[in-house]
């Protein structure tokens, strides 16, 4: 399974939620078992990879959510000949075959690489919204006028399928007090924004 988060053309591609949707999506997966592999830091991530190690993440493992951000930096649609490009082809062809969950941003569709597009995948539509659901057009949340944001993720190639709505606090039971208890920002804070994503290749 693929899944690429993407903004919108012509709108806001960067600081729109693209990377914090995929990382409480990915949350919740790990809350079912799966192990979380990344190419960047997160707070609850089981193990750290770089785009040469694909083919040993294809032998060694089964049950994982591989996290591509900036799916670009491995390989994008005008670099098919790279060996980057070789190599990601290989390990999106055959991830099925080991319950390998793939999840990339891309800051637009028409980056993603095409041998990716043609596969079927998920396209995740993601829009930085405020309280009365207006599209926000900041890309920095701290300079904001608006203190509220949620997030829209719209499946592009599913008709039926009705948008999520995503907030960057964390909802968990907390079994002693038996209640549930919010955890403010918590997956804005649990990885860095900032960080710069470097290929190997």
């Amino acid at each position: 399974m693929i899944e690429i988060y993407v903004g919108e053309n012509g709108y806001l591609t960067m600081g729109n939620g693209k990377t914090l949707s995929m990382v409480i999506d990915s949350y919740n997966l790990k809350q079912k078992g799966y192990t979380i592999m990344s190419n960047f830091k997160i707070d609850f991530v089981d193990k750290y990879y770089d785009i040469g190690e694909l083919n040993d993440i294809l032998e060694k493992y089964n049950k994982i959510v591989l996290l591509a951000d900036e799916l670009s930096v491995f390989s994008n649609a005008y670099s098919f000949n790279s060996s980057n490009s070789r190599g990601l082809m290989r390990f999106v062809t055959q991830l099925r075959k080991k319950e390998i969950i793939l999840k990339a941003t891309s800051q637009v569709f028409n980056t993603i690489p095409r041998f990716i597009r043609r596969l079927g995948v998920t396209i995740n539509l993601v829009e930085k919204l405020h309280y009365d659901n207006k599209i926000c057009l900041v890309e920095d949340n701290r300079i904001c006028e608006q203190d509220f944001h949620k997030y829209r993720v719209t499946n592009v190639r599913s008709k039926n399928q009705k948008p999520r709505f995503l907030i960057p606090h964390l909802i968990k039971f907390d079994k002693i007090s038996k209640s549930f208890k919010m955890y403010k920002d918590y997956f804005y804070n649990c990885y860095d924004s900032d960080q710069i994503i470097m290929s190997d290749g």
